[in-house]
């Protein structure tokens, strides 16, 4: 028990000092704040960092929503009518469950006749 103790302890401790490593700052400055006599031209219209969408991109992309939202509608219309199956399947099992009982009673009071 000692033993697992100590090389506890030696895990514990190793663990503890090893170095972690910490960010380094720059020595050297950002810099300063310069006057090039140019003032930003608010006229100019900006660009976008990448291509943006062309409309028949927007139109395949909004085609594709459509579709998934007509899938979505006859999803929940299966879904619904699958709920009606299986309304109809718990009737039918209802209706088994009556059956096989109705038999073993048949069954039983033909035993009691013999």
């Amino acid at each position: 028990m000692l033993r697992i103790l100590a090389i506890f302890l030696t895990i514990l401790l190793v663990a503890c000092t090893q170095a972690t490593p910490t960010a380094v700052l720059s020595p050297e400055p950002l810099g300063e704040p310069r006057k090039s006599g140019d003032f930003a031209n608010i006229n100019v219209m900006p660009q976008g960092q990448t291509a943006q969408i062309t409309p028949a991109e927007r139109a395949r992309a909004k085609a594709q929503l459509v579709n998934a939202g007509q899938q979505a509608a006859t999803k929940k219309q299966n879904t619904q009518a699958q709920g009606a199956s299986a309304a109809e399947i718990a009737r039918l099992r209802r209706l088994a469950l009556a059956e096989r009982r109705r038999r073993l009673a048949e069954i039983a009071a033909t035993n009691r006749e013999n």
